[in-house]
């Protein structure tokens, strides 16, 4: 089956061929180069791929025709049905490791694209349990899939597979290409879904009670901020609409979301709140965000924090480590991100935000943010759309603390696996 058709990735296939590689890496200085270990061809465009957060040597992928597909990351003397004594909930050793597919599920339309997955947390995993993971369509449609226990397992499915009721919860709907959505973290103060679109809006929505049964409590909807750059009162005669959206911040459509909390020194003061959580966003403009979360909830949207240019479609962001900082008179946040720029490769970026010195800094919680890149991996022959590095633990890399990143791509039609490096931060 073609691969079909759809402007906005041609816009920014277009935009990367006119956009020699060479001049991207002109800024590039950096000695940290990546090695790749395989090479695994897939019948289809891939756009997302994420380790299970329960089963970390199982991949889960979106694809071009309609499907949710899983590999194991497992020893590469296994056997081809993918069946070894590597256990779901354990990473193998990282040196030769292959992937193997494990299943395909054909869940939409083979004509639908699907854009975007994120695992939902499970409270009790075991080997044969079901999994949920919201997802989103390029029909515009953000919702909840359930997959089959048989996408989890060890033991390799060679056909695709189909089961009568597809269970898909639609949450709501972007008026163009949803491209991607995350699931908020559990510790943060509301449940809920943010996902980004080609019509450039960054959306909210509470969890249905429904949520519930795949291990988050749902949560009743905020209010909405008199200052929202679009408020959706809710109708039971209209069709399922986010809490609220925003489209003043980002220039193009919305390709990344990444939440992140950051642990203060400080933690009873409630004023903190505010700078302990964040969430980075990437855009088809080519810029990476750091965006506010005020009074540390979702009740209000967010304001612009940093910005980054990074000469390629922004499409997925990772965090390969992260860290406080902490002294006598000031503290803040480090991280060092996997960042899929499409046409631009993947990159390794630093981001830093410290508290200013002084009672306004260590109060108030303000961190000045500075970003730098760090590394890269160019092995697509088309454009990056997607990485996902294992689980951090300790068989998670070697003595040198390298890490395995698994990365796609949609045009060239194939999964790569590779090594990064060990870098500073």
């Amino acid at each position: 089956m073609a691969t079909p058709y759809y402007p906005a990735l041609q816009c920014a296939r277009d935009i990367g061929q006119a956009c020699p590689r060479n001049e991207v890496q002109e800024s590039y200085s950096s000695s940290v180069h990546s090695h790749v270990i395989q090479t695994l061809p897939v019948p289809f465009g891939v756009l997302d791929i994420h380790f299970s957060p329960t089963r970390p040597c199982v991949l889960a992928a979106t694809t071009s025709t309609g499907s949710i597909a899983t590999y194991v990351l497992s020893p590469a003397s296994a056997t081809s049905t993918a069946t070894s004594n590597t256990t779901p909930s354990t990473f193998p050793s990282p040196s030769h490791l292959e992937l193997t597919p494990i299943a395909t599920l054909q869940a939409f339309d083979p004509t639908t694209i699907v854009t975007s997955l994120c695992w939902f947390p499970s409270p009790t995993p075991t080997a044969t349990d079901s999994a949920s993971l919201a997802v989103t369509l390029t029909t515009g449609e953000v919702g909840i899939l359930t997959l089959p226990s048989a996408l989890l397992t060890l033991t390799a499915h060679p056909e695709p597979i189909t089961v009568d009721d597809v269970e898909f919860e639609i949450l709501y709907t972007h008026s163009l290409e949803a491209w991607v959505t995350t699931v908020l973290p559990p510790e943060w103060p509301h449940s809920g879904i943010l996902s980004g679109g080609d019509d450039a809006v960054l959306a909210y929505a509470p969890l249905p009670p429904s949520a519930a049964s795949i291990g988050t409590p749902p949560a009743d909807s905020p209010p909405i901020d008199a200052d929202s750059s679009t408020s959706h009162p809710s109708h039971a005669s209209q069709p399922p609409l986010p809490a609220w959206s925003n489209k003043r911040i980002h220039g193009a459509g919305v390709t990344a979301i990444l939440p992140i909390s950051i642990p203060h020194p400080r933690v009873n003061n409630s004023s903190f709140a505010a700078a302990t959580r964040f969430y980075l966003t990437g855009s088809y403009d080519d810029t990476l965000r750091i965006l506010s979360v005020p009074d540390g909830t979702m009740v209000r949207q967010p304001r612009v924090l940093h910005e980054m240019g990074l000469g390629g479609g922004v499409w997925r962001i990772k965090v390969l480590r992260n860290s406080t900082i902490r002294t006598v008179d000031t503290w803040g946040f480090s991280a060092t991100l996997l960042v899929s720029c499409m046409y631009a490769g993947a990159k390794v970026v630093e981001i830093k935000g410290v508290a200013g010195k002084g009672d306004e800094g260590l109060e108030r919680g303000v961190l000045e943010w500075t970003s730098r890149e760090v590394g890269r991996m160019e092995e697509h022959e088309s454009m990056c759309y997607a990485c996902d590095a294992q689980a951090p633990g300790d068989d998670s890399g070697d003595r040198n603390g390298d890490r395995m990143v698994v990365s796609c791509s949609f045009y060239d039609k194939r999964l790569c696996l590779w090594k990064w490096p060990s870098v500073g931060t």
